[in-house]
């Protein structure tokens, strides 16, 4: 009930006319996803909270051969389709509206966490939820665990709480989904902080996966 109320929250969001996807337009961390699944030789990417599939439309543009987009919100859905039938290949897209923890993954070479795991509380199942596609590499873009990002996050739940339908945003500490990853054998190979956001890239060992 609570995804249902949160993706109504988000509609609002995608009311729009779809566009390209340029990635000079990009925030710094949507095109750190981009450039990180590019020189990793990803052929198949899925994008958790894709919105309206800005990231994946960009990396079909460049290449990516099969894309996957999980999204609460219809209207982003929506929006991706038409985005995607004007700007790309729809046919070598798959999109699916709901919450991911019921999305039953495919196998991808990447999986990219885009500013979604702040807007759940279950981060450790989102996580692994996105194991379960046995990617190369994923790559997340969190809120940093420290005092002003928490003071900043806080203000903006109680707002969303009071007058946006419950919204609540989360801070998950960011080593936490490190040592997640690690137990699995994904090294930490690419790091990158800005104000508010911490953008980390994981890729599977395989010289010493037993």
């Amino acid at each position: 009930m609570k995804d249902k109320t949160i993706a109504k929250m988000f509609d609002t969001s995608y009311r729009s006319k779809p566009k390209p996807a340029l990635v000079e337009n990009f925030g710094s961390c949507a095109k750190i996803h981009v450039n990180q699944i590019l020189e990793n030789n990803s052929k198949s990417v899925l994008d958790v909270g894709m919105g309206a599939g800005g990231i994946l439309l960009a990396l079909q543009n460049q290449g990516v051969e099969r894309v996957i987009g999980v999204e609460l919100s219809h209207e982003g859905v929506e929006l991706a389709k038409e985005r995607f039938e004007l700007y790309g290949d729809i046919t070598r897209a798959n999109f699916y509206e709901g919450s991911f923890l019921d999305y039953y993954p495919e196998k991808v070479d990447a999986v990219s966490l885009h500013q979604v795991l702040h807007c759940h509380p279950d981060f450790r199942g989102m996580i692994n939820k996105s194991l379960e596609s046995s990617p190369q590499i994923i790559i997340n873009t969190m809120p940093r665990n420290n005092w002003y990002v928490k003071l900043l996050l806080g203000f903006i739940s109680v707002f969303t709480m009071l007058f946006k339908n419950g919204f609540r945003a989360y801070v998950h500490s960011p080593k936490e989904v490190e040592s997640i990853l690690s137990k699995q054998n994904y090294l930490k190979i690419f790091s990158e902080n800005t104000f508010l956001w911490e953008t980390s890239v994981f890729k599977l060992n395989t010289i010493n996966k037993s």
